[in-house]
């Protein structure tokens, strides 16, 4: 994949795709609905892919009340099976228009 989408649907929200030329990561803000990925000139197009496809997932932990930070500060991810087949159906939305689908 060479391009990122300029939009993507994240849990029935439209979420504004930025690129970030400078940067390496990124990140996702539920509250301006956006996804910033880095695109440094140096990384190659899986590792870009790679953290756009992190970013989408983390949105939709988010959205969906599935994502909590622990004691310890560490990210945690916990759900049930029907809120994993919600999860995944929310991130099937979200990629099926970049596979031409």
């Amino acid at each position: 994949m060479n391009r990122l989408p300029k939009t993507v649907q994240i849990s029935g929200k439209t979420y504004k795709v930025t690129k970030q030329p400078g940067n390496w990561g990124g990140s996702c803000t539920t509250g301006k609905q956006e996804i910033t990925v880095g695109t440094a000139r140096n990384q190659s197009a899986q590792r870009i892919f790679t953290n756009f496809t992190h970013e989408v997932l983390e949105a939709v932990a988010l959205e969906r009340n599935i994502r909590y930070e622990a004691s310890d500060d560490e990210i945690m991810f916990v759900m049930t099976h029907k809120q994993f087949d919600d999860y995944a159906k929310d991130v099937a939305t979200a990629f099926k228009p970049m596979l031409g689908a």
